[in-house]
This record gives structure tokens, sequence and C-alpha cells, in this order.
């Protein structure tokens, strides 16, 4: 949707065609997490773009969307990981990400809440989070005042190159022409590859976030962990937003996505473990969602390979993140020819050939 709303704003008459209803998948069930620490060095700057445009993200939608900017911490528990970590900051400093280094009493100080388990942590400025459940409505409002057309539960079925256009039928029986096409499905994107004639293949996981009862704000921004396994935040009605690393249940054939209370226990135990009032709540509500993400984890992003007029956007890990900032260079890719940040390795084609 955010694509939708670039095109349009630059004056582009945009359809967007939708399985379900719109903004319910990943959009509307992640954990909110708007971290720079926690993304990959090749992503960052692409990262810090978006962090900029989340900035003014209530102003373009005309509306609050929890958006907070009071940094964040990233986390490790042992000599291992605390390598990692040091690691990790030395390379995100080099390319100008502001890192504060915390060990012993400089952890007490800058965060009490932290647990003694914490072996070490970094502490950055730029981490910061929103709410989906206020952004995804708010963006849906301004796509629709901005004239994108919406048809909800209407999978894709069939893509036809038509000329230089398309023709796009739907599991209603309806069929599209447009002059320009993108694909812009998530978790399902790599299937509609497929009837463009590319292999753009997709890791589908399920993951798991539960929230707990609230309490007076004793923390603030954002915690992660340094392998990737852990998200926490305290929001403005007080409650704990957890997010963990092990899986939930599901596939994209089945349709279907639940809870492994098994694996939510995990989630929760590590939690614990680097927040202990986290011991004291009562979780009150679990659930999951579909994340898809390309086998390097970068995005597919640009021209569709031997496709003329078809495009895609698809797939990074951390896209709630990176949403903003993906969706303005695709346009300008479709509208302008070039956008300054680097793209051509985020070829929809690049593993057609494996």
């Amino acid at each position: 949707m955010m694509t939708a709303l670039y095109l349009a704003e630059r004056g582009t008459d945009v359809l967007v065609l939708d399985k379900g209803t719109p903004m319910s998948e990943a959009s509307g069930v992640n954990a909110g997490s708007l971290a720079a620490q926690n993304k990959m060095l090749t992503m960052m700057p692409h990262t810090l773009a978006a962090l900029k445009l989340w900035e003014g993200m209530a102003g373009r939608l005309g509306t609050d969307v929890g958006f907070v900017r009071a940094g964040g911490l990233r986390v490790a528990m042992n000599d291992a990981e605390t390598a990692m970590l040091e690691r990790s900051s030395n390379e995100q400093s080099k390319i100008g990400v502001p890192i504060e280094w915390l060990e012993g009493e400089a952890i007490a100080r800058v965060a009490p809440f932290l647990g003694e388990q914490v072996r070490a942590a970094t502490h950055s400025s730029v981490d910061c989070f929103a709410n989906p459940l206020l952004f995804a409505p708010a963006l849906m409002r301004k796509a629709l005042a901005k004239g994108v057309r919406v048809v909800s539960h209407s999978p894709v079925t069939t893509v036809e190159q038509v000329g230089d256009g398309f023709s796009v039928e739907t599991g209603t029986g309806q069929v599209y022409r447009c002059g320009r096409l993108v694909v812009a499905a998530g978790a399902w994107s790599s299937r509609i590859a497929r009837m463009l004639g590319i292999d753009a293949p997709v890791k589908i996981d399920v993951n798991m976030l539960g929230v707990t009862t609230p309490s007076a704000a004793f923390m603030s921004g954002v915690v992660t962990h340094v392998r990737g396994i852990l998200t926490l935040k305290q929001v403005a009605n007080g409650t704990l937003l957890i997010g963990g690393g092990w899986l939930g249940t599901g596939t994209l054939a089945d349709g279907q996505t639940g809870i492994d209370y098994e694996s939510s226990l995990h989630n929760v135990r590590l939690a614990v473990k680097v927040i202990p009032d986290i011991a004291q709540r009562t979780l009150v509500r679990q659930w999951s969602g579909y994340e898809g993400a390309t086998p390097d984890s970068c995005p597919y992003l640009g021209i569709v390979p031997g496709r003329k007029n078809a495009w895609m956007l698809a797939c990074a890990r951390g896209g709630w993140t990176l949403s903003p900032i993906l969706s303005k260079m695709l346009g300008e890719l479709i509208l302008d020819g070039d956008c300054a940040l680097p793209y051509r390795h985020f070829s929809p084609g690049r593993f057609s050939h494996v």
C-alpha cells in the first residue's frame, strides 16, 4: 500500500488487488519495531533513510501512528554474543550509526530494568517503534483519499502479458487490464513471480507476538537481541509487547497461522532473562503472522527480467521498517527510471538461475 500511495501522490492511477483484507497480514500484525541496530549492514543506508521517513509519517498520513523515538538497546547474554555484538557495533559505527557501548555499571545507569544475565548492550539514539494497529488504517485512509482503488478478497490467479501491458485475473473471475504491474504481495509474491516466468524464492516464517497486562512506565525505547530472536517495548498504554524468534505454526498452503505454545514459552523465558520485571506480569494475548524473506534477506526490488512494465517489491527482512523508503525507491524507478539509493543488487531475477 505504501507503493500505491507514493504512485498516487505522483499522479498515477493505481488499482490494488488484495487476496484478503488490505493491511491485515504482516503490515498489521508485526511487532512495530523500527530499530536500526538489528538490520543487516548491507541494508543500513536504506534503514537510516527509512527512519527519517518514519519521523514524518504522522504528518504525511495526517494522524498519530504511535511513533516513538526513544532510542534502543541491543543486548548480549554470554561471551560469544558479546563478541558478536562488539563486531556488529563497530561495523555500524563506521557507517554512521550512533552507538554507545554499555557494560557493568553503565548498563545499570542507562537501563536499570535489564537483568543481571545481560552481559553487554549497545544503545543507539536512532532506534524507535510505531504502532501497526494505528499505522495500517491510517495508511489505508490516506491511500483511498489520494484516489487509490482497492479491491479486497481478490487473489490473483493468472497474469498474462498483453502487448506492453497485462491482463490479470482473480479468483472471483474478474479480469483487469493495466499498463504497468507491481508485484508486492508479501509472502505470496513468489507465486505471482512464477506467473511472470521467474523464480523468486521466499522463505516463510510464522512470527509470534504477545502482549502483557499494563503497568506504570518503567522503560523506554525498543530492546532487541544480538541474535535477532527478541524484541521488547513498552507502549503508550503501559503494556509490554514481546516479539520472539521461536516460530508459530502454519503454512501458505493451509492459509492459517497459529501459536506454538511450547515455542512461545522460549520467547517469554528469554524476555524474562532480559527484563526480569516481565515475570510479574500476565500474558493476556498472543497472535501470529506470516513473514516472507528472500534467501539473502534483501528485498526483491526492480523490474522483472524479460517483462517490460512489470515490477516487484517484496520480502526484505525488516520490511516493516524499510517499507517507506523501498516504496519510494520503486516509485522513482517506475516514474523516473532511477533512484538515489543502491538497488541493482535487489533484482527480482537474481536467484532464477539457481
